[in-house]
């Protein structure tokens, strides 16, 4: 892929993201949708989105369907954010290679669980490990912004 057309894939890619997570109203798009890449043609005519569906099949197709309902909503949005003649079209395809991933991690798990090793990760060390963090942690600090969170005491420059 030249330069240029990596340039506009990733554009392209930023404004159809934008739009799914703000944009569109459609409630058939699924929460987490999110687009994985985008392919554009050498002669600039068409646009292959592809996006991951963190949901069941038949959501993840409703969601395909309602993309492809707004596709020219969406070229109209690339439009106005892409400085070429040609607009290539956008057409929108479900990639499933996340999904596949996570399944593989959850089979590999299982596999070493039927053998008696224990998983290096699993969702409930996240949960405990947070739960520990948060009762060990710094209930005097105020939180990034600089506000204090609520049940946790303000942070005096002198203890600083």
């Amino acid at each position: 892929m030249s330069h240029r057309m990596a340039r506009v894939a990733n554009v392209i890619r930023g404004i159809v993201a934008e739009a799914i997570q703000s944009r569109l109203g459609d409630p058939r798009i699924e929460q987490l949708t999110s687009v994985t890449a985008v392919d554009v043609a050498p002669d600039f005519a068409v646009a292959r989105v592809y996006v991951s569906v963190m949901a069941p099949a038949n959501r993840q197709e409703l969601t395909l369907s309602a993309l492809r309902s707004a596709a020219g909503r969406l070229r109209r949005m690339v439009r106005s954010g892409l400085a070429t003649r040609q607009i290539p079209m956008l057409e929108f395809y479900l990639d499933e290679s996340i999904q596949r991933g996570m399944e593989t991690v959850n089979q590999l798990d299982q596999l070493m669980r039927e053998q008696g090793d224990v998983p290096a990760f699993t969702p409930e060390d996240t949960d405990e490990a947070s739960a520990d963090s948060d009762a060990a942690g710094d209930a005097d600090h105020p939180d990034m912004s600089g506000e204090v969170q609520p049940g946790r005491a303000p942070q005096s420059k002198k203890d600083g």
